[in-house]
């Protein structure tokens, strides 16, 4: 048996990434070794992957389940790194249970769920506060309040405005007054200077 790939050059030869291949390895599809902190993958089961094709019946891979024998297709096996054994590796049996991954997803999405809820709650609360910090009967109060202002500014406003307009239609009216009692005046002397040299 030859582990010549680490599980970073195997993972970039089957273009997947090493999380895939950390479950190919766990359910039992390729066969695996640590030496140190470097875990290698089987060669054969390698090229099985890359080409595609199906698992072999290994005859020296049998385990025995519940006293009969069966073989390592129907219960795939791993080789995983062992302390306890002589050459630090040891063959385990690992089956996959679709059950355990559904309960697994199911645990969560409720965990999700409940993470959800929570926000929810969280954000109901902060409305809450924020409603009750500042009265809505005030609010209303407040508003009619500073509507009404406006309203009364623009009606000074446009009274302000007519005065003006009256004002500037008495300031002509006083202009062309005086004119006339200029011209007036100046008629006046012109005549009384006429009749003083006349009866002179």
């Amino acid at each position: 048996m030859s582990y010549t790939n680490t599980r970073e050059e195997a993972a970039n030869i089957l273009e997947i990434s090493t999380r895939t291949l950390d479950r190919y390895v766990k359910s039992g599809k390729i066969r695996a070794k640590r030496k140190g902190k470097i875990v290698y993958i089987h060669d054969d089961d390698l090229e099985m992957q890359k080409n595609g094709e199906p698992e072999l019946v290994r005859p020296t891979d049998r385990i025995r389940k519940g006293g009969t024998e069966s073989t390592s297709a129907e219960y795939p096996d791993i080789v995983i790194f062992d302390e306890t054994t002589s050459n630090g590796f040891s063959r385990k049996p690992v089956m996959v249970d679709y059950r355990d991954l559904y309960e697994e997803t199911l645990r969560k999405i409720a965990d999700k769920d409940r993470i959800i809820q929570d926000l929810s709650y969280r954000t109901g609360q902060a409305e809450s506060e924020l409603k009750n910090s500042v009265s809505m009967i005030e609010y209303k109060k407040q508003t009619f309040l500073l509507e009404s202002a406006k309203a009364k500014t623009e009606d000074d406003i446009k009274l302000a405005q007519s005065e003006v307009l009256k004002l500037q239609e008495q300031v002509v009216q006083s202009k062309f007054v005086l004119y006339l009692l200029i011209v007036l005046v100046a008629v006046m002397m012109i005549v009384s200077s006429f009749l003083l040299f006349y009866f002179i």
